[in-house]
């Protein structure tokens, strides 16, 4: 009967290493994925802050492209977060969810710098009276436009 309690013993000793090695993984997905969205998140904070300054000078055409830049960097951080999220619920241990608080938090530091931005912007569109960004016309007719070719498809 001793020999039977050992193979289980045994079997559960298996178990416990196989459940270390999965708890193990998901700590080293978990810990990878946190760190691999430093770069997206510190993007959408510093292209969200040059949005606003560029809104603050009324460079419409500026702030909208670090907008759009700060958008996609916070997408990619919620993006991310959500991963670990998933990655804590499916295998939670202390790492996972650590991992997991810190990369809501970060997301919702990007999201919301990236609110702020888009307040900003619409705020300077509002002052401007423009409904985005309004690229350069040059200040003199072109060869293709002159007024008097105009002028010659209309006679």
């Amino acid at each position: 009967m001793t020999d039977g309690a050992s193979g289980v013993s045994g079997g559960s000793g298996a178990a416990d290493a196989a459940n270390d090695a999965a708890q193990s993984a998901a700590n080293d997905a978990a810990a990878s994925a946190v760190e691999s969205m430093g770069p997206a998140s510190a993007e959408a904070v510093s292209s969200a802050e040059a949005a606003a300054e560029a809104a603050k000078v009324g460079d419409a055409c500026t702030a909208e492209a670090a907008l759009s830049r700060a958008e996609a960097a916070a997408s990619q951080t919620a993006q991310a977060a959500q991963t670990v999220a998933d990655i804590a619920a499916q295998t939670p241990t202390s790492v996972t969810e650590a991992a997991a608080a810190l990369a809501a938090e970060d997301a919702q530091n990007a999201a919301a710098a990236v609110d702020a931005a888009r307040q900003a912007v619409e705020s300077m569109r509002e002052d401007l009276g423009v409904s985005g960004c309004i690229s350069q016309a040059p200040t003199a007719p072109t060869q293709g436009l002159a007024l008097n070719t105009i002028e010659q498809l209309w006679a």
